[in-house]
């Protein structure tokens, strides 16, 4: 009896081995992998959805589910609203409701609306209206689908910058297809410590300004002259206006914003050949037509006269000095200065520089006519020619990105060994001798700080005034913003400030900044 027992024994712990501890043979599947969704509820609407875990969530008891793709109170985003107990259908509410919302809301910003069409997305079809509109300087569009649920309508929005939004509608398909009425998930979930809401103070939406968020690419000439940082985006022309002219002595860069020509910086480092007056160009046309007759021509010998003669190549007109800011130790005057860009018939504002000489060459007027006089046929060259402009109203945001190019800027070995060739075999002599582009740079700060800003601050003044802008400061962060007039009356909060002095309009703006 004994060892039938022993046996028994035996036998149920050599099973149990075989079969792990809850009886079931060992498995050897992989582990399924983790998720890469959040789960993303509303507890005061019933219902949740899901998100990629790199964005975040947040309740809004005034406008519902936010979803940011990117930077948290801020466009790109999906929001979503349970309208409960409506009586009238999908299309419909978007005809009457939320169209009739959106032309309220933004009046005269709004650029465009759709028809009421279907949207498949998400595993779903969904009538839709796609709206665009200004909000500051930026082109948003913004998806309204409106999906029957019961007796009430679920608005699913997703708003982001016109031609940036491919995250955003992949954010809105996973909203879409995960979307489920009532809260039953052991999930992790994303915003369960938000989901009462946030105070007033903190329902903004920030949108960054462009020159904010710039991105910054390495761009290297296919020549191997040289390499430097520009805003991604951002062209690259190399060579003299208008024709665009290479040659190593008067070696010319231009970037610019294909998306918007006024902004750019240009540098040249030695232009040679303008003239010094009218008579001059009458005495090369007479005695050598087709040739240097069509030279600009630069009268007043100093930076702010060439910059002012050289508008029509640089593509600029009405250049008119605000201030002589000084001369730098490049032994040209840097200027601030407005004009009207040719490229799109508005102001800009811009910093300018150079270094102008001229060489006198008199010449009888008359080879035949001793009478007639002398004419001075000289030529004027300016040398380190740079500027940076940038539409009047955004030059101040823009100044800093536009500096960082210039300082990047770096010539290779090469480069500078071919120039020094070549200027010897024309000029006869040593090449000229500049500075590194960041050395330049440091110039150009150390005399820009030490300018007048009363007329940077009675200039971003006006610009407000006329586009309908107020300055708002971050008082948490420092950090300061543009909004449309009547932000400070809707509501109260002790975090965003109306800012009227000084230093809002000399600091560059972090963005366009609305309530929710």
């Amino acid at each position: 009896m004994k060892k039938i027992f022993a046996s028994v024994i035996y036998l149920f712990l050599l099973l149990s081995l075989l079969t792990g501890c809850n009886g079931q043979p060992p498995s050897n599947e992989e582990p399924e992998p983790e998720s890469p969704y959040l789960t993303a509820v509303s507890e005061k609407q019933n219902f949740s959805t899901k998100h990629l875990k790199e964005y975040s969530s947040v309740w809004d008891d005034e406008d519902g589910l936010y979803i940011y793709t990117e930077q948290s109170d801020s466009i790109p985003y999906v929001l979503i609203w349970r309208y409960e107990d409506v009586p009238i259908g999908p299309s419909q509410f978007l005809e009457e409701s939320i169209y009739r919302h959106m032309v309220e809301s933004y009046g005269s910003n709004l650029i465009d609306a759709s028809p009421v069409k279907e949207h498949s997305i998400g595993g779903k079809t969904l009538p839709g209206i796609l709206f665009t509109y200004k909000v500051g300087e930026y082109t948003v569009e913004s998806l309204r689908l409106v999906y029957q649920c019961g007796d009430d309508l679920i608005s699913f929005n997703a708003k982001y910058i016109q031609e940036e939004g491919d995250t955003t509608m992949a954010a809105l398909e996973d909203a879409v297809k995960y979307f489920t009425d009532g809260i039953s998930t052991t999930e992790d979930i994303s915003n369960k410590e938000n989901t009462t809401g946030k105070p007033g103070s903190d329902k903004v939406l920030i949108t960054p300004t462009e020159s904010s968020a710039v991105e910054y690419v390495k761009y290297s000439d296919t020549n191997g002259y040289f390499s430097m940082d520009i805003p991604k985006g951002w062209a690259v022309e190399v060579g003299l206006p208008p024709e665009g002219i290479i040659d190593l002595i008067s070696y010319a860069i231009k970037i610019y914003d294909p998306e918007n020509v006024d902004r750019k910086m240009y540098l040249n480092l030695s232009c040679a050949g303008s003239l010094k007056s009218e008579d001059a160009r009458d005495w090369y046309n007479k005695h050598y037509p087709n040739s240097l007759g069509n030279y600009p021509v630069v009268s007043d010998v100093s930076t702010a006269g060439f910059f002012s003669a050289l508008g029509e190549y640089y593509g600029y007109s009405n250049f008119e000095v605000t201030e002589n800011i000084g001369p730098t130790a490049l032994n040209g005057d840097l200027l601030n200065a407005t004009a009207v860009s040719t490229a799109s018939g508005k102001p800009i504002q811009g910093l300018f520089t150079a270094m102008v000489t001229d060489t006198s060459n008199y010449v009888l007027k008359n080879m035949f006519d001793y009478t007639k006089g002398t004419v001075d046929v000289g030529f004027v060259t300016a040398f380190t020619v740079i500027y940076e402009t940038a539409p009047e109203e955004e030059f101040l945001d823009w100044q800093p990105v536009l500096d960082h190019c210039l300082a990047s800027l770096s010539f290779t070995d090469n480069f500078l060994s071919q120039r020094q060739q070549q200027w010897k075999s024309v000029m006869g002599t040593s090449s000229y001798i500049f500075n590194t582009a960041n050395e330049i740079s440091d110039m150009i700060m150390d005399t820009w700080e030490t300018r007048n800003t009363s007329y940077d601050v009675i200039s971003q003044k006006q610009s407000d005034a006329t586009l309908g802008y107020e300055r708002v400061l971050d008082v948490e962060t420092g950090l300061y913003y543009k909004a449309e007039v009547g932000f400070g009356d809707m509501y109260d909060n002790d975090r965003y400030i109306l800012a009227d002095d000084d230093t809002a309009y000399l600091t560059p703006s972090s963005g366009w900044i609305q309530w929710k």
